[in-house]
């Protein structure tokens, strides 16, 4: 396990929040995506679905890096 001593709680609440910027994003672009009836819409909406459920899971795994797995902030500092 890697604990990140150097990151800050505030980053660490920053990564959360992006994290659950991208998932709201992905959530509305699907929504458009199912409601057009144009397929050049569509397509372009659900390659940036992809994009930002990739973005997603990058995103959760950085937390976990941080954190040292799913337990917990054990490397967060308190600032």
């Amino acid at each position: 396990m890697h604990h990140y001593s150097n990151i800050s709680q505030r980053e660490f609440l920053d990564v959360g929040e992006l994290c659950r910027a991208e998932a709201t994003v992905a959530e509305k672009l699907a929504f458009f995506a199912d409601r057009t009836q144009d397929p050049d819409i569509r397509r372009l909406c659900n390659e940036h679905v992809a994009r930002h459920i990739s973005n997603y899971n990058t995103l959760i795994g950085e937390i976990q890096r941080m954190t040292g797995g799913p337990g917990g902030p054990h490397g967060v500092r308190h600032s």
